[in-house]
């Protein structure tokens, strides 16, 4: 991460950083002082993740870090020329992430200077680890919007099963079956979503909620021999 934003602002030494957080400590990491300093930290963090997210970069540092997630060529021109998606996704990690940096970083004592991160890059790095959830939550939104324009409005807690673009990845379902999404795992719900709306590949479906492909073609096999799913290709719904 050092190589993202260093030399954008002159960063105190290792030394200076643990002054700082011994002086923080005295007051538990509360108060005027300690608000002075995550106001210094968001203002730093924030157009270093506007960079990383509006040049795609942001993939390959979650990736880096064991948490990819879905893109796609469309989506990159999209985060690269809408400043205000960029700029929310960019603000609201930042916000999130800080007071996970609060406990991990200076209540549980994870920063230490002999680890060779300054704090604020200490920072960045908690917000990289922090964006994943965040936009998770933003490309289920960005879908929705895409599937409401491309097909219209329907319901949010039943979907409508078609035919898939390719059926090794259909473990689930014959034709229209509806599925009561509010009694599944929200995971697997969401990727049942976008099998059915996107014509997303298990794999793609698997990797946008955060599962392994195997793990989600277990659940959706668990879900297809169950006896609710048997109901309801009987017709008992």
């Amino acid at each position: 991460m050092a190589d993202v934003h260093a030399g954008r602002s002159r960063q105190p030494g290792r030394s200076g950083d643990e002054a700082l957080v011994t002086v923080l400590a005295e007051d538990d990491f509360a108060g005027p002082r300690y608000r002075l300093f995550e106001r210094s930290l968001a203002q730093y963090a924030f157009p270093v993740m506007m960079t990383l997210i509006r040049e795609g970069r942001i993939f390959r540092e979650c990736a880096d870090k064991g948490r990819p997630l879905p893109a796609s060529p469309e989506l990159l021109v999209h985060m690269a020329t809408s400043l205000e998606t960029a700029q929310q996704l960019a603000g609201t990690t930042v916000a999130e992430a800080l007071p996970v940096f609060r406990e991990s970083a200076m209540v549980g004592s994870g920063w230490q200077a002999a680890g060779g991160a300054s704090l604020r890059s200490y920072f960045v790095g908690a917000c990289v680890l922090t964006f994943p959830n965040i936009y998770r939550k933003w490309f289920t939104a960005f879908l929705e919007e895409e599937r409401q324009s491309r097909y219209g409005l329907v319901p949010d807690d039943h979907i409508v099963r078609g035919a898939a673009p390719d059926p090794a990845d259909v473990v689930v379902a014959s034709a229209f079956i509806e599925v009561p999404l509010g009694l599944l795992p929200p995971d697997t719900a969401q990727a049942l979503r976008l099998i059915a709306y996107e014509g997303a590949s298990c794999r793609e479906a698997a990797r946008a909620v955060g599962l392994t492909e195997n793990a989600l073609q277990k659940r959706l096999m668990r879900l297809r021999e169950s006896e609710a799913w048997r109901d309801l290709e009987r017709g008992n719904r």
